[in-house]
């Protein structure tokens, strides 16, 4: 059997954001995962994709597929809820993007979850 090994490479961060001031647009979501993308200097794959979700959970998803990475928005709302998360092979800033997230959505709460993979 072959031990496999990996050292630890990139950052992966979950954000739950609560009571945001306001939740992100269509265009807004879209314009900020191309920000992200630059921020952390990885490629995009594809263009993001952000789509209106049910109306039993009303709000809008954003899907960025990066360099075997991916980033992720879903907003409620319900309560004006956000759920972030974003995955990179890469190291970057975690603080930065989190700032970012919070100028676009001004959230009363945030809950910040960060694993080392």
């Amino acid at each position: 059997m072959t031990e496999f090994i990996q050292k630890k490479v990139g950052k992966h961060i979950i954000v739950n954001l609560y009571d945001c001031d306001s939740l992100p647009c269509h265009e807004e979501i879209y314009e900020f995962m191309e920000a992200v993308v630059e921020l952390i200097k990885m490629k995009a794959l594809i263009p993001p994709y952000v789509i209106k979700g049910s109306k039993h959970l009303a709000g809008l998803t954003g899907v960025c597929i990066i360099e075997t990475s991916h980033i992720t928005i879903h907003t409620f709302e319900k309560n004006n809820f956000i759920a972030f998360d974003l995955y990179s092979c890469k190291n970057y800033d975690e603080k930065k993007v989190i700032e970012l997230l919070e100028e676009l959505t001004n959230p009363a709460k945030k809950e910040i979850n960060i694993i080392r993979r």
